[in-house]
């Protein structure tokens, strides 16, 4: 099962990457949590459910000209996956480019991504997915 969440993990990673809203819905739950409250983002907060997530995910293609995710690793947490990533992005008419570093945490059940959380290191994501570094 926790390969089975390792893929899931990856594939909204593409998805995000290829801004493929349809691949992305079929990947996570319905009711899903998009928790980006600690982070230094656009718009830190917590997102709940598809239309949520879409105005998110659409205020960052209004901003940014291009941008996207590099993840360094998938972690196998059992229920949870956690990644490592940079996110890298160039504003829209400005060109300015910018880059940062957090830990992604995507909570997996039956196959979709339920909870997904940013964290801003390793030690609090791996303490948020319940593991040890």
């Amino acid at each position: 099962m926790s390969q089975e969440n390792v893929d899931v993990g990856r594939r909204t990673f593409e998805a995000r990457n290829k801004r493929d809203w349809e691949a992305l819905r079929a990947l996570i739950a319905p009711d899903c949590e998009f928790d980006i409250s600690r982070s230094k983002c656009l718009s830190p907060g917590v997102y709940r459910g598809h239309e949520a997530a879409r105005r998110m995910f659409e205020e960052y293609s209004e901003v940014f000209e291009e941008f996207g995710w590099e993840p360094e690793e998938f972690i196998d947490a059992g229920d949870a996956v956690v990644v490592p990533a940079r996110f890298y992005s160039r504003g829209r008419g400005s060109g300015v480019e910018t880059a940062a570093w957090g830990v992604g945490v995507h909570w997996v059940v039956d196959a979709k991504v339920v909870r997904w959380r940013l964290c801003q290191n390793r030690a609090e994501a791996f303490e948020a997915a319940g593991l040890r570094e």
